[in-house]
């Protein structure tokens, strides 16, 4: 008997040694995560006509699907049903309640300039960037390959020359 109450302090110490660590960086991980999907906050869409669109979270429908609003005057986002995995959550979050009209999110996004510091983000200048190298014609294209060699050449050959002067 004793033998046994001695295996289980050290199943029970083990399990123990297992769950602390873990549960500990559950708790650290998510205390830093600030973009939840709630109302007010602003997301971009990332598939579909409206790809890359910024709309702002009205409603919480179910446990994928959320109502969205534009509003359609400043983004071109009708009132409308979509499914959490076609947005992209963005680190701003408008004053508003739930449901709110049109008008009156298309004060708070005015009020907010959301489409002015939206367009000052990493996330906006890469998806800016991205359209304008769809845009390319296969001539620009060329253009951009030529220079990119060229700059190339030239950085390897400034490093050759002080890799041998380092040698010397």
């Amino acid at each position: 008997q004793q033998n046994s109450k001695s295996i289980k302090t050290r199943t029970n110490e083990s399990k123990a040694f297992f769950l602390s660590p873990f549960t500990s960086h559950i708790t650290a991980t998510m205390s830093n995560y600030k973009n939840f999907v709630q109302v007010g906050r602003v997301c971009s869409i990332n598939f579909g006509d409206q790809e890359g669109k910024l709309c702002t979270i009205i409603d919480i429908v179910d446990q994928s699907t959320a109502l969205v609003d534009g509003p359609a005057d400043l983004t071109g986002v009708a009132r409308q049903q979509i499914n959490l995995k076609r947005l992209n959550l963005t680190q701003f979050r408008l004053p508003i309640g739930r449901g709110v009209r049109p008008g009156t999110l298309k004060k708070a996004a005015q009020k907010f300039d959301l489409v002015n510091k939206y367009n000052n983000t990493a996330q906006a200048k890469k998806l800016a960037r991205q359209q304008k190298r769809l845009a390319l014609t296969d001539f620009e294209r060329f253009q951009v390959m030529v220079t990119k060699k060229a700059k190339n050449h030239q950085i390897r050959r400034e490093a050759a020359k002080i890799k041998r002067a380092g040698k010397k």
